[in-house]
């Protein structure tokens, strides 16, 4: 049976890596086609949402749609099924160690929290908070982690970073949140300016009300030299959020 089943998870594979190498060589050497995909890079390199190839069928903001073999849903924080255009965990059915990594090396409890059983089904549970619309396109709004809980309300710390960002005098930005005994959580900017701003965290926050709702504008804008990184370049939050204590 073992033998069995890593035959079958080398086939399916195989396959798979051949579809997506033949769609890179078609991409590669046809300028008018390009594509969006999507993978849970954290659990799987294989892809699991895709725009599709058609010119005329593709929506360039969106992640994409399902690829086949992957059927993906997005449940609330009670682990129910939200309804179209909804915002909540994506979450993808999946066979763990065939169509999915098989776990976390010797981390049990990490590897049961994101694999679950549904409807007999097992599910693996991504940590991003997506939405979906009714043609089956999902739209990244935040990792799971990096999402603000404000009085009721969810705030995507990217959306947020994406109109600072449009500031001529603002080269980097990281949003993130800290404790509130009112609203639970308040928004706050570490922002970067170029040499000479002629700018201030006011102006900051007059653009972003004008962009955006009032809860989501940030209570508090710091400007730092430079945000702290990991190698590979991703803003270290945790340590932005000491900036603000």
């Amino acid at each position: 049976e073992a033998r069995s089943r890593f035959v079958q998870m080398v086939v399916v594979r195989s396959c798979l890596f051949l579809f997506f190498f033949f769609l890179f060589i078609f991409f590669f050497f046809n300028d008018t086609a390009t594509t969006e995909i999507y993978t849970l890079s954290l659990h799987d390199a294989l892809p699991i949402l895709m725009s599709p190839i058609s010119l005329e069928n593709r929506n360039l903001k969106a992640m994409g749609k399902s690829v086949i073999g992957y059927e993906c849903r997005i449940i609330s924080e009670e682990d129910e099924n939200l309804s179209w255009a909804s915002e909540g965990q994506l979450i993808v059915k999946c066979i763990p160690g065939l169509t999915a990594m098989s776990g976390y090396y010797k981390e049990i409890k990490k590897t049961k929290e994101i694999f679950r059983e549904i409807d007999d089904s097992i599910w693996l549970f991504s940590g991003d908070t997506v939405s979906v619309d009714t043609e089956g396109f999902f739209y990244f709004l935040d990792r799971g982690k990096d999402l603000i809980k404000r009085g009721g309300e969810n705030i995507s710390t990217i959306q947020v970073e994406s109109i600072i960002m449009e500031i001529p005098d603002v080269i980097d930005v990281c949003v993130t949140s800290t404790l509130d005994s009112f609203r639970d959580e308040k928004v706050v900017a570490a922002v970067v300016l170029k040499e000479n701003p002629k700018i201030t965290s006011e102006i900051i926050k007059d653009y972003c009300n004008k962009k955006l709702s009032s809860f989501k504008v940030p209570s508090e804008i710091i400007f730092v030299k430079a945000l702290p990184r990991t190698s590979v370049g991703k803003i270290q939050k945790e340590k932005v959020k000491k900036f603000f204590n």
